[in-house]
């Protein structure tokens, strides 16, 4: 996710409001316009919930560094 995306979900007209975002050009020719529907607060899932993800994260970590040796 670019910064002007973050930026962009981040600001108080779309977060808040739930405005739809200016324009933002992700790449030449590519634009794209965010809305947040729903927000959480932050939560730290149990290492069960997330063991999957986080193993298959860090497996694809490691074949990419091996790749580039």
């Amino acid at each position: 996710m670019t910064p002007a995306v973050m930026q962009a979900i981040l600001s108080p007209e779309v977060k808040e409001d739930g405005l739809n975002s200016e324009v933002i050009e992700v790449a030449p020719e590519h634009v794209i316009v965010v809305r947040v529907e729903e927000t959480r607060d932050e939560t730290v899932l149990p290492l069960e919930q997330v063991k999957d993800q986080v193993v298959a994260a860090l497996s694809a970590v490691q074949a990419s560094s091996k790749r580039l040796s």
